[in-house]
């Protein structure tokens, strides 16, 4: 095999792609097709870098060394025409970032080319505008069983959405939704990826890109690498892999977060604080619930918290349930 550069090849065209349709795929009912390119994207940068890399796991054999770059800068060659499309473009991207840590070449193109069945909790994550109930629902789903561990019970869950920061979800003063890297785009808006057909123009480049061999045998390395040293590295840590230590050791001992107090309330960034009366009722209703929780805590709770707490039941204790909530 010949020396391959998958950067000039593979990467370089795929963000060329999004430069020159940007104003088509940063239109609200084309972000999914957007976002499954910047899953190409991720994918093939990540590995790439790895297996081709100055230090790469075939740059011996092969005599090259790419993708150094960090990805985030890589990307600036899409030269968005606005501030907009500039952090649609971005979190396109950042959407995938946490789900790069070992992926074979046969998800990747069945990802890419097939069918995916979503789960009960990704197709309910899709809704756009999602009420309190609607993530106490996602919470309380049987794949969301870590969650379970770590929130034992709805105030906990709540104690997360509302006070909570830095844990990727924010709100817009109506609801709160799962926001991207740039905070400003709820990741709802890439809707169903997954399963989105890109325009013809789009799919003939995808597909011709995707078409060299190299580009699986990149996956095909990264992924029998990875697998390798994750093994490694849970045997060294565990004495056994991940997957045995998970069904000796029971979890539920580890997690009991149940009697502590909530977490502190910033002014400036828990989403509780962005709650108005144009808020949607489901979470001024359970605002009332958790506020009313910590006040009953006491001594036991934090003194803002107290003083939030006060503040946010004066101020919406009055709203008639019975007539603005559904």
């Amino acid at each position: 095999m010949k020396k391959f550069k998958i950067e000039q090849k593979v990467i370089d065209p795929i963000l060329n792609l999004i430069k020159k349709n940007q104003g088509y795929l940063t239109q609200r009912e084309n972000l999914p097709q957007l976002a499954k390119l910047g899953y190409i994207y991720n994918t093939l940068w990540t590995f790439g870098r790895l297996v081709w890399g100055n230090n790469g796991l075939l740059t011996k054999k092969f005599n090259t060394g790419q993708c150094e770059d960090n990805p985030k800068y890589k990307i600036e060659m899409c030269k968005p025409k606005t501030e907009e499309i500039e952090n649609l473009i971005y979190d396109a991207w950042g959407l995938h970032v946490e789900n790069d840590l070992c992926i074979s070449w046969k998800e990747f193109s069945k990802t890419v080319f097939e069918k995916t069945i979503l789960s009960e909790k990704e197709v309910k994550m899709l809704k756009l505008e999602k009420t309190c109930d609607d993530w106490l629902e996602i919470y309380s789903l049987e794949e969301s069983c870590f969650y379970k561990e770590l929130f034992p019970n709805r105030n906990r869950i709540l104690d997360h959405l509302f006070f909570v920061i830095g844990n990727g979800y924010d709100c817009d003063g109506k609801f709160i939704y799962e926001s991207g890297v740039t905070k400003t785009i709820n990741l709802a808006w890439y809707g169903d990826w997954r399963n989105v057909k890109f325009r013809k123009d789009i799919e003939e480049l995808v597909e011709e890109v995707l078409d060299y061999p190299e580009v699986k045998l990149t996956l095909e390395t990264s992924y029998s690498f990875i697998k390798h040293e994750q093994l490694t590295e849970e045997i060294k840590r565990w004495g056994v892999s991940k997957d045995d230590f998970d069904r000796i050791y029971n979890f539920k001992s580890m997690f009991n977060y149940s009697d502590t107090p909530y977490y502190p309330v910033s002014e400036r960034f828990s989403n509780i604080t962005f709650f108005n009366e144009g808020t949607h009722p489901s979470y001024l209703k359970y605002g009332l619930e958790v506020c009313q929780d910590i006040l009953n805590r006491g001594a036991t709770e934090r003194k803002e918290n107290l003083k939030f707490a006060e503040e946010f039941i004066l101020r919406f204790k009055n709203i008639n349930f019975d007539s603005t909530f559904n």
